[in-house]
């Protein structure tokens, strides 16, 4: 009984930590990435994401991330643009992250209350409000948090085992590769550490290190070569010189062990009780019977950023310090059960948990301070929304409301939000006219999602296809919630299609969803050589939604 009151303890303690920094987050919208990932995604996209990019709309960087996609994706059928019940999503991931950096700290033998230190730290890290907290694109870096973290708890349990055990880190390790591929140091970090608790003379490390070196390494060159096949490419940002690496494997470090450079409030407090730590770490060493669990921890931690950290030799940027900070929790609390073993003193203990409350006030201001970055109307969030625009992807009504908040931001008005508009189309073309039939239209890309506000009842399409005929006809279908419209067009008349809304799931999304799909499309270029337009064409509509 006492241990479930404990794990409840630091579930609310880790919600509460987590809330203090991230709960005004859950009022703020998209950040510019947002606009273009969290959006409808063609089965097609889904399956081609496992042999090319994770991003089939060219306007990301190569990488091969499918999981990540899929998450995109799944999150959107879920939730839409519902940027609240995003937010909480991640809020809830982040605080899950925290509940499992305590239970690591407890199976490493520390005691509840440095373990409970250490998830809370973890809760309001502020390396980790850019890189997976804030900002709803970086829930890719929450889901890698979580994989690693499980991969850590499964190598405490697998650790006194035989070698032929372990098979299980093998899976982990490449689903997590397809999340993130900075993942891909999770083997080598793990041997490792099976290296250093072997070193320890701890007598629960069962496999040869040999043999798991071996293995740590070319289970990631196995990926590394076989993402370099799928996307035919080098993907990424390229290669720096030695120089460039060097001090991009600095910066890295420097942001998190020593929270630098400093430029905001609290800043100062956090790097100068993050800097304390790693200086501590070397001097509790001395101490080395009463300190050693604290200082083996602690080298841990230290080891999970120095190997998470090396990817980040070909770019480094705060976004992606979600692995470095883990490392640095786990170094911060380390030290912190060194020192509480080394204080034997009342007045000592006293001492050392009011430094504990000092480090997590000061890391909490800056990651509040932070994580004000992303408030609807902070300049920065303003800016960055500007390159949505630039998008084709992105609908006109995102456009729109994009220059709708600005105007808000200046004249002293909240701003909306995406689920207080009318409607959003995704998948369709730029309006023409037919000038025959007086008709405004645009060209679908073959399958078109709408969301709509509350007040929709119905989605009424006038639609064509100038190329269909009997010989060629084109199945055209709207679906919203369980209901369904079909209609076949076997020539280039217009005609209507309407169906109802009806979607269970809108109050979940914020919005009721309907779509249509097109059974065959064309490239005009490939149809007419002497055509430049390589877009996807499906049939032309005219949509009112009511």
């Amino acid at each position: 009984m006492r241990s479930w009151r404990l794990a409840t303890a630091v579930v609310l303690a880790s919600i509460a930590a987590a809330a203090a920094v991230y709960a005004p987050t859950l009022s703020h919208g998209f950040r510019y990435d947002d606009y273009f990932l969290f959006r409808p995604w063609s089965v097609q996209e889904l399956v081609g994401v496992w042999t090319a990019t994770w991003d089939p709309t060219g306007i990301s960087v190569p990488f091969y991330r499918p999981l990540t996609s899929w998450w995109y994706a799944a999150s959107f059928w879920a939730l839409g643009v519902n940027a609240q019940a995003l937010h909480a999503v991640s809020l809830a991931i982040h605080t899950a992250c925290a509940v499992m950096v305590y239970a690591f700290l407890r199976r490493e033998s520390l005691p509840p209350l440095t373990c409970g230190f250490g998830a809370a730290l973890y809760a309001v890290h502020p390396s980790l409000v850019y890189a997976q907290a804030a900002w709803l694109t970086n829930q890719m870096h929450l889901l890698a948090s979580l994989g690693v973290l499980a991969s850590l708890l499964v190598w405490q349990r697998l650790r006194a085992r035989p070698a032929a055990a372990w098979w299980v880190l093998v899976p982990l390790s490449a689903a997590v590769f397809l999340i993130k591929e900075d993942t891909v140091m999770l083997l080598p970090v793990l041997a490792v550490l099976t290296g250093l608790r072997r070193w320890w003379r701890e007598r629960d490390v069962g496999p040869a290190l040999l043999l798991l070196a071996v293995v740590a390494l070319a289970i990631p060159a196995i990926l590394i070569v076989s993402r370099r096949l799928l996307l035919g490419e080098i993907g990424g940002y390229g290669l720096p010189s030695a120089t460039g690496a060097w001090d991009l494997y600095v910066r890295g470090l420097r942001s998190v062990l020593r929270i630098l450079p400093s430029s905001r409030p609290w800043q100062d407090a956090a790097g100068a009780c993050a800097t304390a730590a790693l200086v501590l770490l070397p001097l509790a060493a001395m101490a080395w019977r009463r300190t050693a669990r604290g200082v083996y921890v602690g080298t841990s931690g230290l080891v999970l950023t120095l190997g998470f950290n090396l990817p980040f030799t070909l770019v480094s940027k705060v976004e992606q310090y979600h692995l470095l900070a883990l490392g640095g929790v786990i170094l911060i609390a380390g030290v912190a059960d060194a020192l509480w073993a080394a204080l034997a003193s009342r007045w000592g203990k006293t001492l050392l948990v009011g430094a504990f409350g000092f480090t997590l006030v000061s890391f909490g201001g800056l990651a509040r301070h932070i994580a004000g970055d992303f408030e609807p109307c902070h300049p920065i969030m303003l800016d960055t929304d500007q390159l949505a625009k630039g998008w084709w992807l992105v609908p006109d009504e995102i456009e729109d409301f994009i220059d709708r908040k600005a105007d808000d931001c200046r004249a002293g008005r909240p701003p909306g939000r995406l689920t207080d508009l009318p409607r959003i189309t995704w998948g369709v073309y730029d309006v023409e006219t037919d000038a025959d039939a007086g008709v405004t239209f645009r060209w679908t890309t073959g399958q078109v999602t709408w969301l709509l506000g509350a007040t929709t009842r119905e989605v009424r399409v006038t639609l064509r296809d100038p190329r269909a005929h009997p010989g060629a006809p084109q199945h055209v279908a709207i679906v919203s919630g369980g209901v369904r419209r079909e209609v076949v067009l076997t020539s280039g008349e217009w005609q209507d299609l309407s169906v109802p809304v009806q979607d269970r799931l809108a109050w979940l999304r914020g919005m009721a969803r309907a779509d249509l799909t097109v059974r065959r499309t064309f490239v005009p270029r490939d149809v007419d050589p002497a055509s430049s337009d390589a877009r996807r064409l499906g049939v032309q509509i005219h949509a009112e939604p009511r």
